[in-house]
Order: C-alpha cells, then sequence, then structure tokens
C-alpha cells in the first residue's frame, strides 16, 4: 500500500518532517519513505490510500501500565480519602486486584486496547495484577492483544502480600508465560518478569524470581521507589534502607529490565541503575494524582540512564503525559527552563530503542525496514510546523488533536475514526455490565 499525501512527522532524527510525503509499506513493514510525487511514479501501481494531509507519526509505545485498573474509572469510594500512597495501596487497588476474576481481566483488556488504538498508541508493556484469578490471566491478555492487532509485553505482578501461596503462583504465570513466548515468538508479544516493588517481596521470593529469571535469560518490570515508602517499608521489614541496593543484592537489577518511578533514589543509587542497565520510566500524571513526590528525570538523564515515559494505567493518551511531563519540572523547580531536550529525546528516541530491544524488531520510528505502526493525526496547525518545530507542536498542539486511523504491522486497526478489529459497541456494554458486579463485590 501506497500512503500518499501526507506530513510525516519520522522521529527520525537525520529526516524528521517531510511534507506532501508518502510511506510505502509491505509485508508489515516501511519499504520507503519519501516525497509524495516521487513515490508515486516509482510505486503507481501499488494500492492507494490518501492521507488528506493528516500527520503520520509513529505510533505510541508506553513503558509502563496497568491494564487490569481500566473498570476502576467513576468507582464510588466509600469512606474518609486516603491520606498517603500506602493507604491508596491498601484501601482501594489492593482490594480492587484481588476481585478481578478472567471475564473481568479480559474487558479490562478490551477497554484499555479500544482507547490505545483510539489515542494512537500501538504498543503497551503491562504490568498486571490479579491475585483472584493468577493463572492464566497472561494468556488471557495475550488473546485480546492478538484480536485487536496491537503489541503488548505482559509480567505478571509477584508479591508476598496476598501469601505465599499467591506469590508462588505469579512465579508460576511469569514462567510458564515467558517459556510459551519462547517457543512461540511473535513480534506483538512479549515477556518480563513481573515484580511489585522491594517492600512487598521478600529475600526468599526474590531470590525465587531471580533463580527463574536466570532460567529464561529474562528481565524484570518492577516499581522502584514509588514515594518514601518504598524506602521506609524496606528498612522496616527487611532492614535495608536502600530498595535499589537490596534489589541489586538480589541479582533482580539486570539489563532488560523495567523500573518504574525510581522517585526517590539519590545519585549513588541512580549509578547502580545505570550500572546495572536497568530502564527507569516516569509516571508524572500517576505521581501528581498520588501525591509521591517528584521524580527529577534531568538528574537521571546527567547519570546516563535510559528513561522512558510511562502513563502506570491513567491514561493510554501519551500526547497528555507528554504535556505533563513537561510542565511538571518548571512548576516544581520553579524555573522555567527546567525540562528541556531530554523528554524529545525520550520519546521521539528512547521509547523505539526501549520497545525494539524487548521485541527484537525495529519499532518506534518512520524508517525503511521498520514496522509499519503509524498514526494519522487530523491537526491543521495555526502556525508554520517544520523539521525544526515539529516537537513544539506536539507539545501543545497534538494533545487537543484527534487520531483518525491508526495502524499496526501494517495493518489498519481503526480507520478513519471507525475502529476496525472489533464491535466496539457491543464490548463496552460488556464492560459496563462487568464494572456494576465488580464494584458490587467491593
Amino acid at each position: 500500500m501506497l500512503i500518499y499525501n501526507a506530513n510525516i512527522i519520522t522521529f527520525d532524527p537525520q529526516n524528521s518532517f517531510i511534507e506532501h510525503g508518502a510511506i510505502l509499506v509491505r509485508n508489515g513493514l516501511i519499504e520507503e519513505i519519501g516525497t509524495g510525487s516521487l513515490l508515486a511514479k516509482k510505486y503507481g501501481e501499488e494500492e492507494k490510500y490518501d492521507a488528506r494531509q493528516r500527520f503520520i507519526l509513529p505510533g505510541m509505545i508506553i513503558p509502563h501500565f496497568h491494564i487490569y485498573s481500566a473498570l476502576a474509572r467513576g468507582i464510588p469510594v466509600n469512606g474518609e480519602p486516603s491520606e498517603n500512597f500506602l493507604q491508596i495501596l491498601q484501601k482501594f487497588w489492593w482490594r480492587l486486584d484481588k476481585k478481578l476474576t478472567p471475564e473481568d481481566i479480559r474487558f479490562s483488556a478490551y477497554v484499555a486496547l479500544i482507547d490505545s488504538i483510539k489515542s494512537g498508541t500501538t504498543t503497551l508493556f503491562d504490568h498486571h495484577a490479579g491475585p483472584g484469578s493468577v493463572a492464566g490471566s497472561l494468556d488471557i491478555l495475550a488473546a485480546v492483544f492478538a484480536e485487536m492487532g496491537l503489541r503488548g509485553c505482559l509480567s505478571y505482578e509477584v508479591s508476598d502480600r496476598d501469601g505465599e501461596k499467591i506469590a508462588r503462583a505469579g512465579i508460576a504465570e511469569n514462567i510458564r508465560f515467558a517459556e510459551k513466548c519462547a517457543r512461540q515468538p511473535s513480534p506483538s508479544i512479549a515477556a518480563l518478569f513481573g515484580l511489585h516493588a522491594s517492600f512487598t517481596l521478600s529475600d526468599e521470593t526474590l531470590r525465587a524470581c531471580r533463580e527463574a529469571a536466570d532460567g529464561l535469560n529474562l528481565g524484570f518490570h518492577f516499581h522502584l521507589a514509588e514515594g518514601k515508602t518504598d524506602r521506609r517499608e524496606t528498612k522496616r521489614k527487611y532492614g535495608c534502607r536502600s530498595p535499589v541496593q537490596r534489589l541489586k543484592k538480589l541479582g533482580i537489577l539486570r539489563d532488560h529490565s523495567i523500573a518504574a518511578h525510581a522517585i526517590d533514589v539519590d545519585e549513588k543509587e541512580r549509578r547502580i541503575l545505570k550500572e546495572c542497565g536497568v530502564t527507569v520510566v516516569h509516571n508524572p500524571q500517576s505521581n501528581m494524582n498520588n501525591g509521591v513526590g517528584f521524580a527529577d528525570v534531568t538528574k537521571m538523564i546527567d547519570a546516563g540512564l535510559m528513561v522512558g515515559l510511562g502513563t502506570d494505567g491513567m491514561t493510554t493518551n501519551l500526547f497528555r503525559e507528554i504535556q505533563a511531563a513537561a510542565l511538571l519540572p518548571k512548576h516544581e523547580k520553579r524555573d522555567p527552563r527546567a525540562g528541556g531536550e531530554w523528554l524529545k529525546k525520550i520519546v521521539t528516541g528512547n521509547h523505539a530503542r526501549i520497545a525494539s530491544d524487548i521485541f527484537q524488531i525495529s519499532l518506534g520510528r518512520l524508517q525503511p525496514g521498520v514496522c509499519a505502526d503509524l498514526i494519522f493525526v487530523k491537526y491543521d496547525p495555526p502556525t508554520p510546523l517544520y523539521g525544526d518545530n515539529f516537537w513544539q507542536h506536539l507539545l501543545f498542539g497534538f494533545a487537543n488533536s484527534t487520531v483518525e486511523s491508526t495502524m499496526a504491522g501494517g495493518k489498519f486497526l481503526m480507520k478513519d475514526g471507525e475502529i476496525l478489529v472489533c464491535d466496539e459497541e457491543k464490548i463496552l456494554a460488556g464492560a459496563r455490565e462487568k464494572a456494576k458486579k465488580l464494584w458490587a463485590r467491593l
């Protein structure tokens, strides 16, 4: 298919913007990209799609997400509001995840992935929890990803908070799913080994997780220093004041691993994370919502860390998360210069590297040989847009615009505003019924 009459934002630093451009997609990959007039002459016999001057960007990548939270939207919260992060977990999330049934998990995935398609996200790194339905839960998620045509890196969040039996079931689920991914490799489904956080995992459980991951050559996906709770509870329970040092000692910090949040870390701990090859994922909207503190990404970048931008399940719209990430350091530091180029580097460069490393395919840029994960955004810029200023438009214009079409692996998942891969109305009606029953069980 030759997609033409497009304005293309490539995320390729050598050729960042192509006006009146075209993309040749073949066998799920971008085969050629360039000016429309040249490609039209060269590939005149190909099937054609008129992009109608829409802006085409790479599909967005979210390297930390929680699908299981999808049915919590609008849930009535009784009693006094939580006073701190630990209470938020104990009074809300750890009550909700225990009540999830396999069907709740399935409909949560449908809801999250419909939202993803509509907001232009084509790859999610999901961190799943569901102590009442552990076995087979990652297969449920993977089946919905396959049906909806999106890419998912999946893991189960092992924790001791629900007892040894559930912790062992979580370890087994990670092992089973990772072994299945190894037997049946897919460009759309990948695995990491999920852990909750230092403060809910005993030394014995962490050693069991390390041994299992060693045998699978697998990285971890875990929460780290999400505010001061992790440090305080790690010291109280396990006698170690630093979650970073504890996880390093127990062999958890390693290449191909994702540490979400990393708010309460010092200079020495950032160096340890860098030396161990861990990727840190910043989640600004969730951090603000939970009141857990400010993650100083500038210091992470200066330490040489690979940093991504996640949403922690708050939204599938990465454009809105980008805005929050841009504004938060300016507010926190009372300095309009704070932030800067690091955010552009994360979104247009780091995400491609993070996803390509885990999925073992080329993702996240519009270049020949890269997977054809494309989004078509209806945006009529009121001021000039060109290669040197596209990032400012992305920051302050695209979040208020409409993703009209979404493609993954060369296949349209949504075309001209219509979801093609599922019966959206039927699924959302089913999700509302599941949510009612879930809320009643709480």
